[in-house]
């Protein structure tokens, strides 16, 4: 489940709730990004504990609002934001 929120800053905060998201691969971490056509925004970058929730909030900036799909993918450490391709899920904001 994600939840946007309005901040007074103008940015507005994404909170994440993953149930049994399972643990990155060694060397790797989770990327949040905004998707609208072939344009992103990077929510920025966060790991899960696998079993449980995980919670996670983040900032992005305002015309986030306007992109409707959600994918979580998974990056190689060292690599920079965007290096890696493997969406680990995909979903649509109402």
């Amino acid at each position: 489940m994600a939840e946007i929120r309005p901040q007074p800053s103008g940015n507005q905060q994404v909170e994440l709730r993953l149930n049994n998201f399972e643990e990155p691969k060694p060397g790797r971490y989770y990327e949040l990004w905004f998707v609208s056509g072939d344009k992103r925004i990077s929510a920025g970058s966060f790991t899960s504990v696998g079993e449980g929730e995980s919670r996670v909030l983040l900032n992005v900036p305002p015309e986030a609002s306007k992109y409707h799909t959600l994918l979580i993918t998974e990056e190689n450490v060292g690599k920079g934001s965007g290096s890696g391709r493997e969406v680990a899920l995909e979903g649509d904001m109402p």
